[in-house]
């Protein structure tokens, strides 16, 4: 089992700021996610439940930072095959319907 962990460091700048931080993170976990890492369908399970059950400040994270990273619906089905992970579907169809 991995640790994984998502933490908004509170900043007195709009969480954007925030957001810039941790963009490369996010990147680096949707390669991996991608390339069909070990612990792919874990890091999935894990974001779709922040996505769903996290603060508004999560959701814009993983919405701009793993979800936006996703270029295709080939990659998408790929990221999430043997995961329910519909929250992070309906988020790529939104970004990219």
């Amino acid at each position: 089992m991995i640790g994984f962990t998502i933490e908004i460091i509170p900043y007195n700048k709009p969480v954007n700021h925030c957001k810039i931080k941790y963009l490369h993170r996010f990147s680096g976990t949707t390669r991996y996610v991608l390339s069909g890492g070990s612990q792919r369908q874990e890091i999935v399970r894990h974001l779709n439940g922040a996505f769903v059950n996290g603060a508004t400040e999560v959701r814009d994270l993983i919405a701009v930072s793993f979800v936006e990273n996703i270029d295709s619906e080939e990659e998408l089905e790929l990221a999430l095959q043997d995961v329910t992970a519909e929250a992070l579907r309906a988020e790529w169809h939104v970004q990219h319907g």
